[in-house]
């Protein structure tokens, strides 16, 4: 690629990258190894071109740029399977200086997912998605709007305002411990499924499935599989 633009490498780049991210999580969801390593390596090369083209001789970096990159290196992360919520946090600082919503609410998506999947609390999440879904909802951006629904159901959040300004109660599963994607996990547990069919259906790793079925036992203090499922249904915490 012969463009010595920088603010135009860095919107192709983001532009792949993005890209590229999709292709590495739809292929983590395959367990397609070769395909996620190659979608990972090509990632890796795009944000590398362009830091390049930002760090040339004689190129001020743009605010516009800046953003561009910080949302780069973030969608980076995803790519990597790594999904970093500080580096979307930047990226949302870098577009909110900048006054551009649509971006803004993109990053702030990505922020709420990355910190969800890492098992933050729901409320660090919530505003996120509340003020991103605003945004899209305002801006007419349908399939992000319809993204972020997505995820606020997932996460059991609400996007409307508080009733008189009362803050929601917390579910048997928060008070629990238990964290949104354990939430899930349970649910599946209760269904009756194994760790193989848990990681089929949300999009994970055997190994991932069972260490979130470990995890579950000791909050719930059972002891096993079946303890759980009782449990779950005793807690009404079956509908996912």
């Amino acid at each position: 690629m012969e463009v010595d633009d920088p603010d135009l490498v860095a919107e192709l780049c983001l532009a792949g990258l993005t890209a590229e991210a999709a292709i590495a999580e739809r292929a983590a969801a395959r367990r397609d190894r070769q395909a996620g390593e190659q979608a990972t390596r090509t990632a890796a090369e795009l944000l590398e071109r362009a830091h390049a083209a930002a760090a040339a001789d004689g190129v001020a970096v743009a605010r516009a740029v800046a953003a561009k990159l910080a949302t780069a290196e973030a969608e980076g992360s995803r790519a990597a399977g790594r999904h970093d919520p500080a580096g979307w946090a930047r990226a949302v600082g870098a577009w909110d200086e900048l006054g551009c919503p649509w971006p803004a609410a993109y990053a702030r998506w990505r922020q709420a997912e990355a910190l969800l999947d890492q098992g933050a609390p729901r409320d660090q999440a919530a505003s996120l998605v509340r003020t991103a879904w605003a945004a899209a909802a305002a801006l007419g951006a349908r399939p992000l709007q319809a993204e972020l629904e997505s995820l606020a159901h997932r996460a059991r959040i609400t996007l409307g305002p508080a009733e008189a300004g009362e803050p929601e109660a917390p579910s048997p599963g928060e008070e629990l411990g238990l964290t949104p994607r354990e939430r899930e996990v349970l649910g599946l547990v209760a269904d009756g499924r194994s760790n193989r069919q848990i990681a089929d259906e949300l999009f994970i790793s055997a190994k991932t499935a069972s260490v979130h079925v470990s995890n579950i036992l000791a909050k719930l203090g059972v002891a096993n599989r079946a303890e759980a499922a009782v449990a779950a249904h005793r807690l009404g915490l079956t509908q996912r």
